[in-house]
């Protein structure tokens, strides 16, 4: 029964995990997430360079190797794609289980696996899997670099460090900052008899691997006249300074909301901050049974500090509210939570893994829906259908629209894809066919379309590409279609202006709505009125019978 226990709380997690990536497995990215997958079939297609691999200017070769290294066999499959990122995600949270069991040795195995639900089961987690991106290749090579770290496995904490350092900047920075952390609280700190730090340090030599593996990269692109040297061309110095800088504006509220408040993970900030006003307010001390040795607080103040810097760092830099970019600090965050967890009922076994199971069920929910009191109330929310998703950019107002890229905080932005196939499915277009959108909404949203079900595809040859143009192009005379088709999509409210000018000059003589599990996308098919100050002209008799 003990044994069946054991296994069974991983198979409940493992289990929900698989039941919900299976959801997706065929659905194409949009947003960057499809330009992304279709700059990483180009360098699967092409010549073999793992400098092709360095995605839009960022040092991204080892995640993009490993994750489209099976898209050798097969390039653009969108199952093989989501199937292979699944499986690393698997074992993201393997390296995880073992983080937890590394920090809190005597915890059931129920309770283990109920933290590791936490980042499983997280909709932020899960949204990422779906949508290709750079930052989850960071959180992945992440975890068994924290692994090394605290278990002084450095040689296991360099190879991964070197996937980490190549995956993004970010992973850089993180790398960096854990290694430093690790130095204050694990060499300096923890002064033990016949073990000079020079001789601890002298055992982290490997940790400067991930360091000249970075300082090589660099020198290749140096040596490379038509790469920028570093994301977006920026300069050593503009990094550097940024790193200098704090502002307290909305865009450091925003993503302090995002990793402490949005969708439920507030609750695990409850109990931290309880934890905290119990042991600085009312000076309570750990109770009986609790771990509070000194290596155990030695593993708490190193994955705080290296939270807390890491915050502060990967905040700096304001680009869009997206979630990904702090994907990477959820797992310390809920490491922080257990710790409180087990601060504030040291012997009560079954509350702390109540309030685990309840978190984990709030997180399991929130990958489908957007029910959140506390995110909607700040955020506020926009109808998709009969749901609602946050209006993600109410407090950045980084672009115009409700979201695009930021809306990947859970599932329910896939059924935009999912409801633009079923337009195409119906309505069949071809090459001739325009099909307009709000101007901001065509960002690798629609593209080529598969031959025989007119469904989205990343697979380019014999693919059927309609006319993607925009209300403006009409308004500037480059083109004047006769018909068209107009897409209303859910995130972004302003479609009026351009509605309106369409209108002045077309007839809506068709709607189309497609619906599906509560979510909705309209069609709108508008007809070209004749020009009143074109001048009619009748052809000639013999004109007419020769045609």
């Amino acid at each position: 029964m003990k044994g069946g226990g054991r296994l069974l709380a991983p198979a409940l997690v493992f289990g929900a995990y698989a039941a919900i990536v299976s959801t997706f497995l065929g659905t194409v990215p949009i947003w960057d997430g499809r330009q992304y997958f279709d700059a990483l079939v180009a360098a699967v297609t092409g010549p073999f360079d793992p400098m092709a691999f360095n995605l839009f200017g960022h040092p991204s070769m080892a995640w993009f190797l490993l994750a489209g290294a099976p898209q050798f066999l097969d390039p653009g499959n969108v199952p093989l794609l989501h199937g292979t990122i699944a499986l690393l995600g698997a074992g993201a949270l393997l390296w995880f289980h073992r983080i937890v069991r590394r920090v809190f040795p005597e915890a059931l195995p129920v309770e283990t696996w109920l933290l590791v639900a936490l980042l499983g089961l997280n909709p932020v987690f899960l949204a990422c899997i779906a949508n290709l991106n750079a930052d989850f290749g960071v959180l992945l090579f992440f975890l068994p670099v924290l692994l090394g770290l605290l278990e002084r496995k450095y040689l296991l904490a360099a190879v991964a460090g070197t996937g980490l350092v190549l995956s993004k900047e970010s992973g850089l920075v993180l790398y960096l900052l854990a290694v430093a952390s690790h130095g204050v609280f694990h060499v300096l700190a923890d002064r033990q008899p016949g073990a000079p730090a020079s001789r601890r340090l002298l055992r982290m030599s490997p940790l400067g691997i991930p360091v000249l593996a970075m300082a090589g990269f660099l020198a290749a692109r140096a040596a490379t006249p038509d790469q920028p040297l570093l994301w977006q061309n920026h300069s050593a110095w503009d990094l550097v300074a940024t790193l200098f800088t704090f502002d307290l504006d909305r865009t450091l509220l925003a993503n302090l909301v995002v990793i402490f408040v949005m969708q439920f993970q507030w609750v695990v900030t409850l109990w931290v901050v309880a934890w905290g006003v119990g042991w600085l307010w009312l000076r309570r001390r750990p109770a009986a049974g609790n771990p509070a040795d000194r290596a155990h607080r030695l593993d708490l103040a190193f994955l705080g500090m290296l939270l807390l810097y890491a915050l502060f760092v990967l905040t700096r830099f304001k680009t869009y509210l997206n979630a990904r970019y702090l994907l990477p600090l959820f797992p310390l965050w809920f490491l922080i939570g257990g710790a409180a967890l087990r601060g504030l009922w040291a012997t009560r076994r079954l509350v702390r893994t109540a309030l685990l199971a309840l978190a984990s069920a709030l997180l399991l929910v929130s990958v489908f829906f957007t029910i959140d009191p506390v995110s909607r109330a700040i955020f506020g929310t926009f109808p998709f259908g009969r749901h609602d998703l946050l209006v993600m950019t109410s407090l950045t107002h980084e672009y115009p629209g409700l979201g695009r890229d930021p809306l990947v905080y859970n599932l329910q932005y896939l059924w935009i894809g999912r409801l633009e196939d079923r337009f195409f499915e119906d309505v069949r277009p071809d090459a001739d066919t325009s099909i307009l959108m709000h101007m901001e909404a065509n960002w690798f949203v629609a593209g080529p379309l598969d031959p025989v079900t007119r469904r989205r595809t990343t697979r380019v040859e014999g693919a059927v590409t309609p006319r993607y143009q925009r209300a403006m192009d009409i308004q500037l005379g480059r083109i004047q279609p006769d018909l068209l088709w107009y897409l209303v999509f859910p995130n972004f409210a302003d479609h009026g202006p351009e509605l309106e000018f369409l209108q002045a000059r077309y007839d809506v003589v068709e709607e189309r709505a497609y619906e599906e599990c509560g979510y909705s996308l309209r069609a709108l098919r508008m007809a070209r009125r004749p020009d009143p100050q074109e001048a009619v002209r009748t052809p000639a008799p013999d004109a007419a019978r020769s045609f």
